[in-house]
């Protein structure tokens, strides 16, 4: 059935009947010889043809083609010898040509004495303008050498024209009169007529060429379809609506092809063309009228499973955009509607209602799992980064619209709502902890080196460095997990800080027995190996540990490796020059070691 209705819609939809079919592709749809839809197109063609042919061309046409091919058998031996005979006459290069007596008399097919004493007598009247007795005549006529000679009778040539229209003009003189009856000269206005329709170039349709060769109209039509099919070089198609209908309409009632159709194919043509015609004029069917239509067409079909194609049909085509159903509904109808319906036994088989009440039994358990006494939950996933500007407005927005829809009590949990309550109060926190960090620092570093000076320098140049990684980190990421800053925060500070110290330390200690410039040198000498060495180590294993991680626990990681890279670079270069240039504050010295 499904086949069948497949092939039924490759000819009822308007893109398909109304498409442009060749002979091959109608040969497979129908599953009929290729030859046979040839001679169809070329018998449709002759129907419509509209071309006008010269008889030379005509003939040229059926001696040359249609002779040799299968269609030969539309012209029978008489009027092919009838086409023959009348060939010469159709020719413009004979019918122009100047001709001898003897070659004018094999052209009309008479005597040549007799067109000779023709020819004499139009010499004497036209050239000589005489008008000779009958006993002249006959005396010229005996002597070959006035023949030749004085007359050139051998020599003089005529057209056809000119010959016919010297006899029209000369009919009842004496010479004429005993050579020329009724019939030659209606054969002879025949002749000329056809003459001046030759160089004319005068073209005939199908019913005059009918008429004048007198062969049958209908096989004179295919023969110009034919024609007109090779020289214009016509790509014979033809769509299915009127395919069918030449079928059913001609075809069927054509006795030379009506035995090629069984009457079980033309009820289905009939069939086919009254589906395509109801098709073109919008008619509707009804359920029953479909079932009724089709039961023809195919035995497995039956009411029900109609009804349910209408059902479908509905569901789709009359569907309101805007009813909505919960699952909850959806999988109650199908338990309590579709399962119980026995139109849908065929469609539905024990698996799937199991399935179907499997389903029932999990979204009742998933109800329960999200539907609480006082509570209810509610699950949403988005697209969204954890820390986004998009994902905090979402929050903001999501919490507005709860407020606004009345909800009183309601709980956001989760990373994203985490991290927005954390940026409403980021920038107090952040420069609480910040103070909190330097003031400890300050104080440790205050005692190890017992003066103030110190602390501000080391502190402030540390501080400097941990602002130098986060706008590092921002430029290169364009973001920044809030608690990344936090932590970063207080770890580069206390981490980073015992660099500035064992350096500071060897300087202080230095100056107390070389001048700047050496105590810079030896405090290289004795520090750097040191802070290099867990520079490096806290710089790569962060910077491994971030690229290994993901979300918070990466930033933070790669921001530690940034922010220890700052210090080392602001230690190793900044801090010796700082320490030389406040030397009085950070030694109190007032003097230089030579």
């Amino acid at each position: 059935t499904k086949a069948n209705l497949a092939e039924l819609f490759t000819f009822i939809k308007p893109e398909f009947y109304n498409r442009n079919y060749s002979s091959t592709e109608l040969a497979e749809k129908f599953s009929i010889d290729e030859s046979l839809v040839q001679d169809l197109l070329v018998y449709y063609n002759s129907k419509h043809v509209n071309i006008k042919l010269t008889p030379s061309q005509f003939i040229s046409f059926i001696k040359n083609d249609v002779a040799k091919s299968k269609y030969a058998n539309n012209i029978d031996s008489a009027v092919l010898s009838n086409l023959n005979s009348v060939e010469k006459y159709t020719d413009i290069n004979t019918v122009t040509r100047a001709m001898s007596y003897s070659e004018m008399a094999s052209f009309l097919g008479v005597s040549s004495n007799e067109l000779k004493e023709v020819y004499l007598y139009y010499i004497l009247i036209n050239t000589f303008h005489t008008r000779p007795s009958l006993t002249n005549f006959i005396a010229i006529l005996k002597n070959p050498t006035l023949l030749s000679e004085k007359y050139c009778v051998n020599k003089r040539k005529l057209t056809p024209k000119e010959f016919i229209s010297f006899i029209m003009s000369h009919k009842d003189d004496w010479i004429m009169k005993n050579r020329i009856d009724s019939t030659m000269i209606s054969n002879l206005n025949t002749l000329n007529s056809m003459i001046d329709n030759v160089t004319s170039g005068r073209t005939y349709s199908a019913t005059e060429i009918s008429q004048s060769f007198g062969v049958e109209e209908q096989k004179v039509k295919l023969l110009y379809s034919l024609y007109d099919i090779k020289n214009n070089h016509k790509n014979m198609t033809i769509n299915l609506r009127e395919f069918i209908s030449l079928l059913v309409n001609d075809i069927a009632n054509n006795p030379e092809y009506s035995s090629q159709i069984s009457r079980d194919d033309l009820a289905k043509l009939h069939f086919l063309q009254t589906l395509i015609n109801n098709e073109v004029n919008g008619k509707a069917y009804t359920a029953s009228e479909v079932y009724q239509t089709l039961s023809g067409f195919s035995s497995e079909l039956d009411q029900n499973q109609i009804d349910l194609v209408y059902l479908y049909y509905g569901s789709i085509n009359n569907f309101n955009d805007n009813s909505t159903m919960t699952i909850e509904k959806f999988v109650n109808y199908l338990n309590d509607s579709i399962l119980s319906d026995s139109r849908f036994d065929n469609y539905i088989n024990e698996d799937l209602r199991n399935t179907i009440s499997e389903a029932k039994k999990t979204v009742d358990d998933g109800k329960n799992q999200l539907i609480g006494e006082h509570y209810s939950r509610f699950v949403l996933n988005t697209e969204y980064p954890v820390e986004s500007e998009e994902t905090f407005a979402f929050v903001a927005k999501a919490e507005s619209e709860l407020k606004e829809a009345g909800v009183n009590e309601f709980y956001i949990i989760g990373n994203s709502p985490m991290s927005y309550e954390i940026s409403q109060t980021f920038n107090d926190e952040l420069n609480f902890i910040t103070i909190l960090t330097i003031i400890f620092i300050f104080i440790v570093v205050l005692i190890t080196f017992r003066s103030f000076s110190v602390p501000v320098v080391l502190v402030s140049l540390i501080q400097c460095a941990v602002f130098l990684a986060m706008g590092i980190m921002t430029l290169l990421d364009g973001s920044v997990y809030f608690i990344a800053l936090l932590i970063v925060q207080s770890i580069l500070m206390g981490a980073t800080i015992d660099y500035a110290i064992l350096y500071t330390s060897y300087y202080i200690e230095h100056r107390k027995i070389y001048d700047k410039k050496q105590a810079l040198i030896k405090s290289y000498e004795k520090s750097l190996g040191a802070i290099l060495t867990s520079a490096l180590i806290v710089m790569l294993v962060t910077l491994v540990v971030g690229y290994f991680t993901s979300d918070a626990a990466a930033k933070i990681c790669i921001a530690l490796s940034q922010g220890a890279f700052c210090s080392l670079i602001l230690v190793v270069f900044l801090l010796p020059s700082l320490l030389s240039a406040l030397d009085r504050f950070v030694t109190h010295q007032n003097r230089n070691h030579n």
